[in-house]
């Protein structure tokens, strides 16, 4: 642990919204546990790197379609509404 990255949690934000990356955790390994993908056990034993890559499009597909969805009824109703 002697390079191990804390998280900055409850820290003060520029924006309205503030997120937290991985910073211990590579990014395709962290989306597909947090996803409920596979557990890290299994990528470390089970699944080699394209088994991984293909976990992790059956998470991302579903998941972008629905913001994309969200994305278009927000613009419609916006424009029902006179833009506002």
């Amino acid at each position: 642990f002697s390079e191990w990255q804390g998280l900055r949690l409850h820290a003060e934000s520029v924006g309205s919204c503030r997120t937290e990356c991985y910073r211990n955790v590579d990014g395709l390994i962290g989306q597909i546990i947090s996803l409920g993908g596979a557990t890290l056990r299994e990528l470390q034993t089970v699944y080699d790197l394209e088994d991984a890559m293909t976990i992790w499009e059956s998470l991302i597909v579903p998941k972008y379609n629905q913001y994309k969805a969200i994305e278009e009824a927000n613009r419609k109703r916006k424009l029902q509404n006179g833009g506002y």
